[in-house]
C-alpha cells in the first residue's frame, strides 16, 4: 500500500484484503491463494450465491487497513494473545487469482474449470480457499486433491441427498459425491438447526491409512430460518421429516441419539447425533 494515500476502503481497484492478483496461475508464488466460484445452478430455490465473491471481495477491503498508521501486519486474537496471518500479510503471501470460468448451463465444464484451477493452486504449493457460489462446488475443489482426506464439513444440511430424478450436481449433493472419490478418507459433518445440533463421522469407500483436514463451510451454518439470504429457505426449524432422512442417508452407519429435553408439554430438544461406520 502506498503510504501516500490514505486508501479508504470505498476507492481503488478491489482484490482480496487489496491483496496482490494472479490470474495466470502457473505463475502464482503465494502461501495462502484465493479463488472466486461464482456458479450457482446448484440452487434449487433462490439463485443470487453466483455474485457472493464479488462481495466478499468488497467486504474485505475494510479489513485490509488503510493510511500509513492503519496497516494490519496480521489480526490479533484477545484468547491466545497472539497475531495470525502477520508474516503474510506484510509480505504480500495472500493472493487473489481471479475467479474460475463459469460456463453457464454446463455444469460438467464448469466443475472441470474449478478442479483444474484448484490443482494448479496445489501444484504452486499455495493453500486454496475457495469462494462460492453455491454449496455444490465441493466437489470440484475436493476433486483436486491426489492425497487422502479427511473432510470437515460445517453446514446446517447434511448435503447427502440421494440423487433423485437425474439431479446429482446441486447444492444438496456434494457430500454424497464426495464420498465417493478415492481421495476420501473420512467424513466429519457438524450440521446445526434451530434447536437441534449433531456430530457425524463416517468412513469413505475403500478408506485406508491416515489423511490430511480439509474443511467445507456451507451457508447457513445455523438454522436456515436465521439466514434469509440461504438458497434453502425455511420458515423454522429442522423438519422431523428430514431428520428422519438424514439418519437413515447410509445404511452401513449407526446412529445413536445422545441426549434430549423437554421444553414444557411439547417435547423439542437440543440433540447430537453421533454417527460411525464399523
Amino acid at each position: 500500500m502506498d503510504d501516500a494515500r490514505l486508501n479508504l476502503p470505498f476507492t481503488g481497484l478491489v482484490s482480496f484484503m487489496r491483496g496482490p492478483v494472479c490470474t495466470d496461475l502457473s505463475r502464482l508464488d503465494a502461501d495462502i491463494a484465493v479463488l472466486g466460484v461464482p456458479t450457482d445452478e446448484g440452487t434449487p430455490w433462490k439463485p443470487g450465491s453466483r455474485f457472493a465473491p464479488r462481495k466478499i471481495r468488497e467486504m474485505s477491503v475494510r479489513y485490509a487497513g488503510f493510511g500509513p498508521t492503519q496497516k494490519q501486519p496480521g489480526y490479533y486474537d484477545i484468547e491466545e494473545d497472539r497475531r495470525y496471518l502477520e508474516y503474510e500479510r506484510r509480505y504480500s503471501r495472500i493472493v487473489d487469482c481471479g475467479d474460475s470460468d463459469i460456463i453457464y448451463t454446463n455444469v460438467k465444464m464448469t466443475f472441470d474449470n474449478i478442479t483444474r484451477d484448484v490443482k494448479r493452486i496445489l501444484k504452486a504449493g499455495a493453500f486454496p480457499v475457495i469462494i462460492g457460489g453455491d454449496h455444490a462446488i465441493t466437489y470440484p475443489v475436493v476433486r483436486a486433491y491426489e492425497e487422502r482426506l479427511n473432510v470437515v464439513h460445517f453446514d446446517a444440511h447434511l448435503d447427502y441427498v440421494p440423487f433423485v430424478h437425474g439431479v446429482q450436481w446441486a447444492n444438496g449433493n456434494p457430500i454424497r459425491n464426495v464420498s465417493q472419490l478415492k481421495t476420501c478418507h473420512h467424513i466429519i459433518q457438524t450440521c446445526r438447526t434451530h434447536g437441534h445440533a449433531g456430530t457425524i463421522s463416517s468412513r469413505c469407500p475403500s478408506s485406508t491409512g491416515s489423511a490430511e483436514p480439509r474443511s467445507s463451510i456451507g451457508y447457513p451454518l445455523t438454522s436456515p430460518c436465521t439466514c434469509p439470504l440461504t438458497s434453502t429457505s425455511s420458515t423454522c426449524r429442522w423438519s422431523r421429516v428430514a431428520r428422519r432422512r438424514s439418519s437413515m442417508a447410509s445404511p452401513t452407519t449407526n446412529c445413536v441419539r445422545r441426549s434430549s429435553r423437554s421444553r414444557g408439554a411439547a417435547k423439542s430438544s437440543d440433540s447430537t447425533w453421533s454417527r460411525s461406520t464399523p
